[in-house]
């Protein structure tokens, strides 16, 4: 394990995102998202909702057609629909990158050019927050993510907070950095307010985050 020490192991290599990573990120993120143990329930969850696009898009055309009694107007009009719709995720997906990117700290590892790990954080007035800590399957229980934090720390104002996946081999690896769990209402009103919308959104099914926080540097 290397997680406390200064350096990584040779073959691997730790800098800043830049802006020509972005979208190497996101395909990480979206590959390593459909194979996470943890993750299987939101996996399941979106191919069912993905699986709605085709018949949406099915009636679309039928309408179109039905309506104007062209069958290649409503084709390319559907067609058309489905590129603008692509480029828009894409773009809305590409710009909150790019804020992070320019406003936060953003550090991403690579093992012989491949992205492995990946943490997203950013300082406020008077506390921090780390986003995202995204471990690929692969490079598990190597100290990548403990590497990550320790090293990404240096550069953040305390208290430092995260909200955990509610597993507990996750709330073990955080409370081992130092990380104690807390009550909603003891998070800043910014993270409060979106754990409250992600609550409202997720209402009825798997357990909420687990708020946590770091005092100070350990």
């Amino acid at each position: 394990m290397f997680g406390n020490y200064q350096e990584l192991p040779p073959c691997f290599i730790i800098r800043r995102i830049r802006h020509s990573d972005i979208f190497d990120v996101m395909k990480f993120y979206f590959i390593e998202s459909f194979l996470r143990n943890d993750e299987l329930h939101t996996r399941d969850k979106t191919i069912k909702e993905i699986k709605k696009i085709p018949v949406i898009l099915a009636l679309q055309f039928i309408g179109i057609w039905i309506i104007t009694g062209d069958f290649y107007f409503a084709f390319y009009s559907t067609v058309s629909l489905v590129i603008l719709l692509i480029l828009i995720v894409l773009g809305t997906i590409y710009y909150v990158w790019d804020k992070n990117i320019n406003s936060g700290q953003c550090l991403v590892i690579f093992h012989q050019n491949k992205i492995c790990a990946v943490i997203i954080a950013s300082s406020y007035n008077n506390y921090s927050y780390i986003d995202s800590l995204f471990i690929s399957d692969l490079y598990r229980r190597r100290g990548l993510g403990t590497y990550l934090i320790n090293r990404i720390k240096q550069n953040l104002d305390y208290p430092i907070y995260l909200l955990c996946f509610p597993e507990p081999y996750l709330v073990e690896f955080y409370s081992n950095l130092g990380f104690l769990s807390i009550e909603d209402n003891e998070l800043p009103r910014r993270i409060r307010e979106y754990l409250d919308n992600f609550n409202q959104v997720k209402s009825g099914e798997a357990a909420s985050w687990i708020p946590m926080i770091l005092q100070e540097n350990l």
